[in-house]
């Protein structure tokens, strides 16, 4: 029960259903009434259920492994919080790693060769060695770790579409919508990314990484923070408009810009007055439920 205890706590549950949100949260706006047309075949439900599992113990598999690596920084950040460190120790934490990385890709392997399109195994491929690449090496270097997982992030609404539509129409209205809430996913998990560097900034200095705000300061990468704040407000104001262009109703656009611009500017005005790890920590979820309700925004499609 410990060693459970453990595992659950370091593959971060919050995060895998955020992930497996936003796997169905896609596939939803792929069957919103305005995108029907543009549908020309479809895979099943439950395959398409069973390659977001896949996806999802890729994920689970990274989290752990990086409290693993983490071990030295998080006893400076949150003394006793690594499960790793009081729950299951290094050795076990590599097995379940180990588990739950084959479960995952073997799962993955089988459901896409069933369905003839086991090259997007390498999807499965790319995320192990990222993930590993990241707790690893990555992290620790300014930017290349915070790019790296923001670009995983990103790569899950795409992988949505891929899993769920073999057969799309390359510039139509679905792939754009697509491709926005993609974008959106790289923009907001880079500035989240940044912020908790910020908020482990003791950690890290101590377990010799050089992250951003350890090689700049935080003054200057908050700067950077908002100029980054400021292109992904103008993203969210593109895809507003793509919306506009679908011509929906007073009610929907109100509840899109709310859903869309309120938590993103609510989260810069917070990392304005931020100074503490807790102040920090307060924005990184901030930034988490931003995102999550910015995929949650593609629900309104099925009002129009």
């Amino acid at each position: 029960m410990k060693a459970l205890k453990g595992i659950w706590l370091a593959i971060r549950p919050l995060n895998l259903i955020i992930i497996l949100s936003t796997f169905f949260l896609i596939r939803a706006l792929m069957n919103a009434p305005v995108f029907t047309d543009e549908i020309e075949s479809e895979t099943s439900l439950f395959q398409f259920s069973l390659l977001a599992l896949s996806i999802t113990l890729l994920a689970a598999a990274g989290n752990l492994i990086n409290d693993v690596e983490d071990v030295i920084s998080d006893a400076v950040n949150r003394p006793n919080s690594n499960p790793v460190d009081w729950l299951l120790g290094i050795s076990q934490s590599r097995i379940a790693y180990w588990m739950l990385n084959a479960t995952g890709s073997g799962l993955g392997l089988a459901v896409l060769s069933a369905l003839d399109r086991t090259s997007l195994w390498l999807a499965h491929l790319l995320i192990m060695v990222s993930l590993w690449s990241y707790s690893k090496y990555l992290q620790k270097v300014q930017w290349l770790g915070n790019i790296t997982v923001a670009l995983l992030c990103c790569i899950i609404p795409l992988l949505s579409l891929w899993y769920g539509m073999p057969d799309f129409k390359v510039g139509s209205r679905l792939i754009v919508s697509i491709c926005y809430y993609s974008g959106l996913a790289f923009m907001i998990t880079l500035l989240r990314e940044v912020v908790k560097d910020m908020e482990d900034l003791r950690g890290d200095r101590h377990a010799g990484y050089r992250t951003a705000p350890i090689m700049l300061g935080i003054p200057t990468t908050k700067s950077i923070l908002f100029l980054l704040f400021g292109l992904a407000l103008i993203l969210e104001m593109l895809l507003v408009i793509f919306f506009l262009k679908l011509e929906p109703g007073v009610f929907q656009i109100l509840v899109y810009i709310a859903l869309l611009i309120t938590p993103l500017t609510l989260s810069a005005i917070s990392l304005k007055g931020a100074e503490s790890p807790a102040d920090f920590h307060r924005v990184s979820t901030l930034l988490k439920w931003t995102l999550l309700l910015g995929l949650g925004s593609s629900l309104i499609f099925h009002f129009l």
